[in-house]
């Protein structure tokens, strides 16, 4: 189900296996502890940071099991010639299918965040061409969370116009 973040409720977290915040500027507090709770008891977490999101809100967003991110959201960067998602780099097994015979490699990504020092169980997960993060993942509680470094629309790049990003 696709809900607004205006519209959001704790009833739409009680059942979600999986819940993704898609460039998302913030939450409010007591949905953020609802779903920090829903996480550690086993539903996924996942934050597409992309230029709306407001990197004070996920940096200091906490619950029982420590920082949600996996890594601290910095400013977003941009770069007209664009870097890539390495292959090489897809150490993640959600990335499996993705390591070999993908035309990700083809894609630029103009716009970006920069992120901070990993949090502890924090596993980076995929990187740029460049070197920085593209995606990064840590268990949490019994659930786990996932970043992705830059929205997944037009607005960052071509990303979403290759074969294999569907």
């Amino acid at each position: 189900r696709v809900i607004s973040a205006a519209a959001l409720s704790e009833e739409d977290l009680t059942d979600a296996a999986v819940v993704i915040l898609a460039d998302v500027p913030r939450i409010p507090e007591r949905l953020a502890n609802k779903l920090a709770d829903r996480v550690a008891a086993g539903t996924g977490l996942v934050v597409i940071a992309g230029p709306r999101a407001e990197s004070a809100f996920y940096n200091n967003w906490q619950g029982i099991a420590g920082p949600l991110c996996p890594l601290p959201i910095g400013e977003e960067t941009a770069d007209n010639t664009g870097v890539s998602p390495a292959s090489s780099t897809f150490v993640h097994e959600a990335l499996g299918l993705f390591a070999k015979n993908t035309d990700l490699e083809t894609a630029q990504v103009k716009r970006w965040r920069k992120t901070g020092e990993r949090s502890a169980g924090t596993v980076l997960a995929a990187a740029f061409s460049n070197g920085e993060t593209f995606l990064a993942s840590r268990n949490y509680g019994n659930g786990r969370t996932f970043l992705a470094t830059c929205a997944l629309d037009a607005r960052s790049g071509n990303l979403p116009a290759r074969k294999s990003f569907v």
